[in-house]
């Protein structure tokens, strides 16, 4: 049994088959990702037990969001 969602798995989870999309539903979700050699994302089931319970594995997350600047003005 593999720790990472099938193809299948991340159709359903997307409701998208194109890679660009499921990474566009995968962001939008802020589930985390990595991305092969060849575009495909890939999810670890962690990832979902995580978005489930609306928590982050960890704070280094890219939202593109810099927080930081907002609180120097």
């Amino acid at each position: 049994m593999s720790e990472f969602l099938t193809d299948e798995d991340l159709i359903q989870l997307t409701g998208c088959v194109q890679r660009a999309k499921q990474i566009e539903v995968l962001k939008h979700n802020r589930i985390r990702y990595f991305e092969r050699f060849d575009g495909k994302p890939v999810v670890a089931k962690e990832a979902i037990a995580y978005a489930v319970r609306g928590e982050a594995p960890g704070t280094d997350f890219d939202d593109g969001f810099n927080l930081d600047a907002l609180q120097q003005h």
